[in-house]
């Protein structure tokens, strides 16, 4: 994750979304002054940097953008729905897929 500028389109949201995803929403500028100021912040503050850095290390074991069984339960069951709703013999459609539950992890090492 990077310090990242909030666009107005959604690919250029799509850093925003990642650092939303693993719990660092601070790194998220909405404005070009803001970014300079966060960004010159980090530079200047190491140990603010060094905060962020153990914050994202501890997070890998509880955000969801790390949980790599929990996202594929969620896009099997996305392809079941759709598959479902083929049978059906309905249209392509939208629709929500459950949240599924957190994975218990333990990261080795």
């Amino acid at each position: 994750p990077v310090l990242t500028l909030y666009g107005y389109t959604p690919p250029a949201r799509n850093g925003a979304t990642l650092v939303s995803a693993v719990g660092a929403p601070e790194l998220i500028a909405y404005s070009l002054d803001e970014y300079e100021k966060k960004a010159t912040m980090y530079a200047r503050e190491p140990d603010r940097l060094a905060a962020l850095r153990a914050k994202l290390r501890a997070n890998r074991d509880t955000e969801p953008l790390f949980d790599i069984d929990r996202l594929t339960r969620h896009f099997e069951s996305a392809c079941e729905m759709m598959w479902q709703n083929y049978l059906a013999g309905n249209e392509p459609r939208t629709f929500d897929v459950p949240a599924q539950p957190a994975t218990s992890r333990k990261r080795a090492g």
